[in-house]
């Protein structure tokens, strides 16, 4: 399970194995705006109007990222 940081709306995921980058293609390629800032780290950035289905779709998107 990735740990999770973040200050405010911008936060952060930590992963187990260097597959920032490849994760953050697929979330990308799913319409998901991320960023990869290493090779184990995930940031994200939402708006700071954010709603319940944004977060869901975020959420969605980042398991299927990360069965691939």
């Amino acid at each position: 399970m990735p740990a999770v940081g973040g200050r405010g709306v911008m936060g952060c995921a930590d992963l187990a194995k260097p597959e920032a980058r490849a994760v953050n293609r697929s979330l990308f390629d799913q319409g998901i705006v991320a960023n990869a800032t290493g090779d184990h780290t995930l940031r994200f950035v939402p708006p700071l109007v954010v709603t319940a289905a944004d977060c869901d779709r975020v959420i969605s998107a980042l398991k299927t990222a990360l069965s691939a």
